[in-house]
């Protein structure tokens, strides 16, 4: 198909890398992006204790996100086997041997 095709899809990759790290959990840079808003509005810093421990609830947070994500591929890739496999079965009971 090309180098076009490639380049694009890469593209994609990456601009959806950079959605997602933009968004407010504080393990990412949105997280921190979000802190200085917060630092900016009350015009002093969080506490580093508190920072910590928001931290910690949003890796706990991608941690889980992500275990569920791969739960489901790995689900839907295990389904989509078992259909197949029954399909097949169907077929073969259908087709009458001569």
């Amino acid at each position: 198909m090309g180098w076009g095709v490639i380049i694009s899809f890469i593209a994609s990759i990456s601009l959806i890398l950079m959605i997602m790290n933009l968004l407010p959990i504080p393990v990412l840079d949105g997280g921190h992006i979000f802190f200085y808003l917060i630092e900016g509005i009350f015009g002093k810093p969080i506490p580093l204790k508190t920072q910590g421990l928001v931290q910690q609830i949003g890796f706990i947070i991608l941690i889980l996100l992500m275990i569920f994500v791969f739960y489901n591929d790995i689900s839907r890739l295990l389904g989509r086997d078992l259909a197949i496999k029954h399909q097949q079965q169907s077929i073969e009971t259908l087709t009458v041997p001569e």
